[in-house]
């Protein structure tokens, strides 16, 4: 009786949301907190069937811990994405950098020339806003990835 009573007053965790649209180059998307504020935007590779560094994560609800390597220190990963290893959100700026992961940034930029290249789709200030996400979030969180 209470351990039942006690569950009532029980903290859901708080549940943040990426809010997707699909385009055939790429994904873009708004990260939200509980509250439904704007964190920041992601590019993400197309959806491809879920394979496996060419695809972006399929939707769903996620656990996201911190990550720490070598290759992408201060980052986040989505933990248990289905058929997939290593699934994060980390500094890029455009798909070409990604190999099935997200990357974070202020804005999207459509047709941005860079260095000879026009890209579709690039995602601009992306070392700081990784940056900041990692002061705001949690060590882990729950993630909502949906079509917005």
């Amino acid at each position: 009786m209470i351990q039942w009573f006690k569950s009532l007053f029980k903290k859901k965790p708080k549940m943040y949301s990426i809010l997707r649209t699909y385009h055939p180059e790429a994904t873009t998307s708004i990260f939200l907190d509980p509250m439904g504020n704007k964190l920041c935007v992601l590019l993400g590779k197309p959806w491809l069937d879920n394979k496996h560094f060419i695809s972006c994560i399929p939707e769903g609800v996620y656990q996201v811990k911190k990550y720490h390597s070598q290759k992408f220190p201060n980052a986040f990963e989505f933990q248990h994405v289905p058929d997939r290893t290593v699934c994060l959100i980390h500094n890029a700026n455009h798909v070409g950098q990604l190999e099935g992961c997200e990357a974070c940034g202020e804005r999207i930029i459509e047709n941005f020339a860079y260095k000879g290249k026009v890209y579709s789709y690039w995602v601009n200030n992306s070392f700081p806003t990784l940056q900041r996400l990692n002061k705001v979030l949690p060590e882990s969180f729950l993630v909502d990835i949906r079509k917005g």
